[in-house]
């Protein structure tokens, strides 16, 4: 049987509905390398870094017979279109919790929130073609027949070994100093990042976890504007498509940087997204998080 653990008892199963009762990720979310001396705190001298996935945040858990899954909003997931990744762990002995992320993979490539995002609002049953590109990456364990939630990260990220079965992957990690941070970045980066968070940090600790975000500067030419209420600017916007013609990325976030029709500006994003039109065959880009930084 499946269903959500029901939260009003304190059973094993409803201390999965704990995992997101933790505060949102602010001031350390983005920052260079130079600025991580400053920014990490100077009472962990000992990290794992691994890598940041851009996918589906997803709770799976297990009690008995039951099964599980529920995203970040405390929202049940639509089982039937992930039941490759519950029937493998549900072979799993025991009672568990495992954090981690649903991402939709065609061939070596990740395509990201939006393409997991897409098939898991999907109707009905997944085509058998399209289950086998979903894949649940774990990297955190909150509950291994017993409680976790105040083991040192380092213990809990090794349970997550006798999990990685088919679908189910271990997050790519390693454990270092300080001094050795930006190394380990680069060693087991993904195009989203990677994931800094303290040893000996137990699961709900936020002071000992930072994430590095990749960021990109994309300079655009304007083909529209409008002012908001708030007497900001919004700009439509295109890039060259290498044959002469405007492709258009979309609208920016609003800023108080002015700029005309025709004129360029320069705007960082965090992600750029690329999808195949199953139609005419050519490549599809949009961006996330668009935010204006200059006009040249």
């Amino acid at each position: 049987m499946i269903r959500r653990p029901p939260r009003s008892t304190p059973s094993n199963s409803s201390a999965a509905s704990d995992v997101y009762k933790r505060q949102a990720l602010t001031k350390n979310e983005a920052f260079t390398l130079e600025q991580l001396e400053e920014i990490l705190p100077d009472d962990e001298d000992e990290w794992i870094v691994s890598s940041k996935i851009d996918g589906n945040r997803c709770v799976i858990w297990k009690k008995g017979d039951e099964i599980g899954a529920f995203s970040d909003e405390m929202k049940d997931y639509n089982l039937r279109r992930i039941p490759h990744i519950l029937k493998t762990l549900s072979k799993i002995k025991g009672d568990f919790i495992l954090d981690g992320e649903l991402v939709y993979e065609v061939g070596d490539q990740m395509l990201g929130h939006r393409g997991i995002t897409s098939f898991m609002q999907k109707k009905g049953d997944p085509d058998p073609d399209e289950l086998k590109n979903v894949k649940y990456v774990v990297f955190d364990v909150a509950y291994d027949n017993e409680p976790l939630f105040d083991k040192p990260y380092e213990e809990r990220i090794k349970h997550i070994k006798k999990f990685a079965k088919g679908p189910v992957k271990q997050v790519r990690w390693v454990k270092v100093k300080t001094k050795d941070i930006p190394k380990a970045i680069n060693r087991v980066r993904s195009t989203e990042g990677a994931v800094i968070r303290g040893a000996s940090s137990t699961y709900f600790d936020r002071k000992h976890l930072l994430k590095f975000k990749f960021t990109y500067d994309l300079d655009v030419v304007v083909l529209d504007k409008e002012k908001t209420e708030n007497g900001l600017w919004v700009y439509l916007t295109a890039v060259n498509d290498g044959k002469g013609r405007p492709y258009v990325m979309g609208r920016t976030f609003p800023t108080d940087i002015k700029a005309d029709v025709g004129d360029v500006i320069r705007v960082n994003v965090i992600f750029i997204n690329r999808r195949k039109d199953p139609e005419t065959g050519e490549w599809r880009y949009s961006w996330e998080l668009p935010r204006v930084i200059g006009k040249k």
